[in-house]
């Protein structure tokens, strides 16, 4: 056999080697067989001979079985018709199923990656679809942006729809303000609530809107927009979560829905006042820090000696991180690069001299600030966390004063450094920003609680959170008053069919299990905070009863032990649905409330890409369209 073709069966079982084509390996066992010296004498003799030897392979009878085999009792094909032979070369039509798959996914590409539009003009897509597919006609750019898009936009929102209508509880939302380069305002919104699919409870989130928001931002302009987006969507807003613009707090009040303060955004207030407003110190510190990265960010130079030394002394080839005055994590990044990079900067500075470096007691206040502020940083991150709720809040500001007050011991023992009063300011911050309201007292502007009733909403949230329970809370009145609020709201809460359901049945729990990286989870539960209560005899209901039933539920529910940290607490709700129903809505309806405005302020984040220098005439119509597509699509895995 000397045909190089590749037509034989051989070629099933060998591959030729791509830096030596006189030279195939086979599949079987790695072994590697010549094919000859030139390409003239190329033959597959000795690969059939290596098959036959040795793995018992006869490829010769194999084809002379296959080819007898095929042309036993068949008779010989009809000749291809000419229509017949036009027909696969003609290009398929629009509403071809095979054209109609390609052009949804290319808008797809398009939304998910960041796209522009003019990519189907492009001369390497059209390549590429051209080889993959030739008998695709790529449609236009005007095709895509006013027919493919808007259909696929529908279609999104049915399905979105749908899952809006089979939601469990209530819905809560997140709303944001965004002006673009194009010096166009465009308002955010999206929902989050609890579904139910296939006896499993879901939180689910979907971006609702984000429309052009039209002339002055009021708190008038925008409730009418909140209110027209409940109207187009059939839903009925409960919670809104939104930063603390004056008009957005306004807006909510006036509409009676109740307004959520994003937590990461007080945080990021709390650090940055420390930052700015604790020690001269640590101001001076962050400054020369600050120069160090910003020398080496105007200099090429500079930055090639770094990637040098770093080499020399095997550390990480990182860049050094410039921060952001508006955002405290940018600076705390800075830090933690800069002690990351100590050896490669003091080496720099020992042989060049190029820049003020930081003296051995500010290297060792740096160090103490990283370890502060790496805490703060981990809060951030559970909330922003899709699973985050408003159960979150007090149990993670607990926290985050207890881990303070150890931090001070640490600092007069001196394992910390010269950080004492920063750290003193950030305590005094939280405890002020997250005061408890008190009756008659009005609250600061400031503060995140600004009325007993949401501070009431959140602490009864981490109490139905089956992971906290009351284990952020170390008075014993407190626990016996928000005790008192979740019975009377689980009241409210019943309905006729749950009046005869068995409030008095042991609720099953688990040992908890702290998560030793969390900040959430480093409560133990106390012996007074476990209480026990007979259940109520009888079988007759009425309002007394079933009040006294449904305290003996709360009581039993609060003492009984906490879940791991792990689990989730919509399993536990769904387990003990027909243990105690009162309790069960409750926990749905507050439970789907995120603690921050981070899923509006990401999809903002991601419209600066959409609306870029490159892209700065696209219409408001369109990009409301992408930034929908985009978040949503990636929820639903590209399927509806």
């Amino acid at each position: 056999m000397s045909s190089t073709s590749k037509s034989s069966s051989v070629w099933k079982y060998f591959e030729v080697m791509e830096t030596d084509t006189s030279t195939t390996v086979c599949n079987l066992c790695n072994v590697s067989i010549s094919r000859g010296k030139s390409v003239a004498t190329y033959t597959t003799n000795s690969m059939i001979k290596h098959l036959l030897l040795k793995h018992q392979i006869d490829v010769r009878k194999q084809e002379s079985g296959a080819l007898s085999q095929s042309n036993c009792g068949k008779r010989p094909t009809a000749q291809q018709t000419i229509e017949g032979m036009f027909a696969k070369k003609q290009c398929f039509s629009t509403t071809h199923p095979v054209a109609q798959k390609i052009t949804k996914l290319i808008c797809e590409m398009v939304a998910a990656d960041f796209l522009p539009f003019s990519v189907v003009e492009n001369e390497g897509f059209r390549r590429l679809i051209t080889e993959l597919q030739p008998r695709y006609n790529i449609p236009s750019r005007k095709y895509i942006t006013e027919t493919c898009m808007p259909e696929i936009y529908t279609q999104v929102r049915q399905y979105i729809k749908h899952q809006v209508n089979n939601s469990m509880g209530c819905f809560a939302g997140t709303t944001d303000i965004w002006t673009s380069i194009q010096n166009i305002a465009y308002m955010s919104l999206t929902i989050h609530f609890v579904s139910c699919d296939k006896g499993n409870l879901r939180l689910l989130s979907y971006v609702l809107s984000c429309n052009e928001l039209e002339g002055s931002h009021t708190a008038q302009h925008i409730l009418e927009e909140i209110k027209h987006q409940e109207a187009l969507w059939d839903i009925q807003l409960r919670y809104m979560v939104s930063d603390n613009a004056a008009n957005v707090v306004k807006a909510l009040r006036d509409g009676e829905i109740k307004g959520v303060r994003c937590m990461a955004h007080t945080i990021n207030l709390v650090v940055h006042h420390a930052l700015k407003n604790s020690q001269r110190t640590v101001n001076d510190t962050v400054a020369v820090a600050r120069r160090i990265v910003t020398h080496f960010h105007h200099s090429p130079r500079a930055c090639g000696m770094l990637k040098s030394v770093q080499m020399d002394l095997n550390l990480p080839k990182h860049k050094l991180i410039q921060d952001v005055p508006t955002r405290w994590n940018s600076t705390f990044f800075m830090l933690e690069r800069l002690l990351e990079q100590k050896p490669a900067i003091n080496q720099l500075y020992q042989t060049h001299g190029e820049f003020q470096n930081l003296s051995f007691n500010e290297w060792k206040l740096v160090d103490s600030l990283t370890i502060v502020l790496k805490m703060f940083d981990k809060a951030t991150c559970e909330l922003s966390g899709e699973a985050a709720t408003i159960s979150h809040i007090l149990p993670i500001k607990v926290n985050l004063v207890r881990k303070l007050k150890r931090f001070e011991h640490e600092n007069a023992e001196g394992r910390l450094f010269g950080i004492g009063t920063f750290i003193s300011v950030l305590k005094e911050q939280l405890e002020h920003r997250f005061s408890k309201p008190h009756r008659g007292v009005p609250q600061a502007k400031d503060c995140y609680f600004y009325n007993d009733d949401v501070y009431t909403t959140c602490a009864v949230a981490a109490i139905l959170d089956p992971r906290f329970k009351t284990s952020w809370l170390d008075d014993t009145e407190e626990v016996t008053r928000l005790s008192t609020a979740i019975q009377q709201l689980a009241l409210q809460n019943v309905s006729s069919e749950n009046t005869g359901v068995d409030a008095g049945e042991h609720l099953s729990s688990t040992d908890d299990s702290g998560n030793e990286d969390s900040i959430l989870f480093e409560c133990p539960l106390s012996d007074d905070q476990i209480v026990d209560t007979e259940t109520t005899p009888g079988l007759e209901q009425n309002a007394e009863q079933q009040k006294n039933k449904i305290k003996t539920t709360v009581m039993r529910y609060i003492g009984s032990q906490r879940i791991k940290s792990s689990k989730s607490p919509l399993d536990f709700w769904m387990d003990h649905r027909v243990d105690c129903p009162a309790l069960f809505s409750l926990a749905v309806s507050l439970l789907s409330c995120p603690p921050t405005s981070v899923s509006s302020e990401r999809l903002f984040s991601s419209s600066g890409v959409i609306v870029s220098p490159l892209r700065n005439r696209l219409k408001p119509k369109n990009v409301e369209v992408l930034k929908f597509l985009h978040y949503n699509l990636r929820k639903l895995n590209f399927l509806y």
